[in-house]
């Protein structure tokens, strides 16, 4: 798939999405605590109506077991207590409505880090397809040369009279003309299996590490030109 965005955009989007959702959720979490604290500042005054009915109840039984046949006191709250009932239930369903617009926003944002992060995976891809195209440019020109030096260093065993060293028949793989004690038990037509490191026996490379660790690298921003061949 081409990419929309170039790598460093995909990058740029990625990061300011993770920031967003940082500050969504910090927010929901704060909304959260808030909401707990009105809710319980409603239930308590909630409970203290409950209490002044409780209350009334029970002198509306003394009343009556006494005979009173007038109209009952009313039940009624004091207006301090009213105001602060209406502001805990205003102020309740204000920040239940926050909570709910939060929860929204950190969903939202959500899926905006997810299509941030696919960007960004196609983005890299489309990198690290550069990077392998240059590569294999690179190694067909390599192979053509190597082709080109083989078959001219080959040349020099019909030379008359020559007898090529030990390091020419090595380079050319010619087994027919290599002494067997000059062959590698291992197949690498060389006597480097039991030689120190050199030139010629390297540590090999993690070729599928190489990939995943590019990749890692390109998603994180810490690759300076994604374009370049990896030498």
């Amino acid at each position: 798939m081409k990419p929309t965005l170039t790598l460093s955009q995909a990058i740029r989007a990625r990061n300011e999405a993770r920031e967003q959702l940082k500050v969504d959720e910090a927010a929901l979490a704060l909304a959260t605590q808030q909401r707990d604290t009105a809710k319980a500042a409603h239930v308590e005054l909630l409970a203290e109506d409950e209490a002044a009915v409780d209350r009334a109840s029970r002198r509306y039984e003394r009343a009556l077991r006494a005979g009173k046949a007038g109209p009952l006191a009313a039940v009624a709250p004091s207006a301090e207590h009213l105001s602060r009932r209406v502001t805990a239930e205003q102020t309740l369903r204000a920040i239940e409505k926050t909570l709910a617009s939060l929860q929204t926003a950190r969903l939202n944002s959500d899926r905006r880090l997810a299509s941030a992060e696919a960007a960004l995976q196609t983005a890299a891809f489309a990198a690290i397809g550069e990077k392998a195209d240059a590569r294999a440019a690179w190694l067909e020109a390599l192979r053509a040369q190597v082709d080109e030096e083989e078959r001219i260093l080959g040349a020099v065993r019909d030379l008359p009279g020559f007898r090529p060293s030990l390091k020419v028949f090595r380079a050319l793989r010619d087994t027919l003309n290599l002494p067997i004690n000059e062959l590698s038990p291992t197949g690498s037509w060389d006597k480097a299996w039991s030689t120190p490191v050199n030139e010629r026996d390297r540590v090999p490379v993690d070729a599928q590490r190489y990939w995943t660790d590019l990749l890692a690298s390109l998603t994180s921003g810490e690759d300076a030109d994604p374009t370049a061949a990896a030498a």
